[in-house]
């Protein structure tokens, strides 16, 4: 009786057993041409079910013979079970679907902006009443008054005193500049008078941190001052600066000189000879020196500053 046997290995073979042989037979000869081993390392398989070792052998049948795995001792399930509790569940379903398919975290968004929207209300109310209380804490007028009417009379009566000291002191010492000094005191007293009820109101302002409350005509009364102030000076710029654009150079005798006199004079003079005034302070001056006793000609075109460009309207 002839019979197929496939090995693990993938080796297909034909053996001849006698009629009353069983699978023991089969299993004994494999092992025995492996040289090695136990047969209680390897099973037999018929027909995709587990053969006895006591079955007869079937005529043409196939038998596959695979090996035994090795197993633990188990004890899997409590390991797992201790896992799993240690495991906290997710709170988290937004990347889950509901039954139309939609994202979670997409209707709870949705629902988010919904009630956002319904309070939006509430919060320009909010906003606006906090607004109308901040400018009332600004409005309010300072707790604390000092209406000691006894101690203001004596600051006025001392600074009077203190003037007509003065002006006693002026007679005494040269009588040509009394007249002068009474002026000058009395034009003085007359402005403290007139900007008396304007330093009470801003030290109103002062307490209350209204600066931008003040009236135009506070601007428009120092503004002749600015204005003459703003203008001398500007004179006065031009002025040392003609002065100091009138540096003969054939004057210097070395570069030391001219270092002497600091990066702004010689910018100044670079840019009125139409010279690059860029550079460190030796650069300037060394720049400036090597065009003395030349004429425009002859100036090197190198040092010559670039001519500015039309803006583009």
């Amino acid at each position: 009786m002839e019979v197929f046997v496939r090995t693990s290995m993938f080796s297909f073979a034909n053996w001849s057993f006698t009629d009353d042989s069983v699978v023991r037979e089969v299993l004994d000869r494999f092992v025995q041409k492996q040289g090695g081993g136990s047969s209680n390392d390897f099973y037999v398989v018929q027909n995709g079910r587990l053969s006895n070792l006591d079955e007869p052998l079937q005529r043409g049948a196939i038998y596959h013979l695979e090996p035994r795995l090795c197993g633990g001792k188990g004890g899997f399930g409590s390991m797992l079970r201790a896992l799993g509790a240690q495991i906290e569940k997710t709170t988290n379903r937004e990347a889950c679907r509901d039954l139309s398919g939609r994202r979670l975290r997409d209707v709870n968004h949705e629902k988010e902006m919904a009630d956002w929207l319904k309070k939006q209300a509430e919060r320009e109310a909010e906003k606006e009443q906090r607004q109308v209380e901040r400018l009332q804490r600004k409005l309010r007028e300072p707790e604390h008054r000092f209406s000691d009417m006894e101690f203001q009379q004596q600051c006025h009566e001392l600074s009077e005193r203190l003037e007509d000291s003065v002006i006693k002191g002026l007679q005494v010492s040269s009588p040509g500049q009394m007249k002068a000094g009474h002026s000058s005191t009395t034009k003085r007293h007359n402005l403290s008078q007139s900007k008396e009820p304007h330093a009470k109101k801003m030290m109103s302002e002062l307490w209350t941190g209204l600066e931008e409350l003040q009236s135009s005509e506070e601007d428009d009364s120092n503004e002749d001052d600015y204005v003459s102030f703003s203008h001398i000076s500007t004179d006065y710029i031009a002025t040392e600066r003609e002065q100091i654009s009138r540096l003969d150079l054939a004057t210097v005798t070395s570069v030391e000189h001219l270092e002497i006199l600091g990066l702004d004079v010689l910018k100044d003079e670079l840019r009125c000879r139409g010279l690059k005034c860029g550079g460190t302070l030796t650069e300037r001056a060394a720049r400036l020196f090597s065009i003395r006793g030349l004429t425009p000609e002859q100036i090197n075109p190198a040092l010559l500053a670039k001519p500015t460009k039309a803006k583009k309207k």
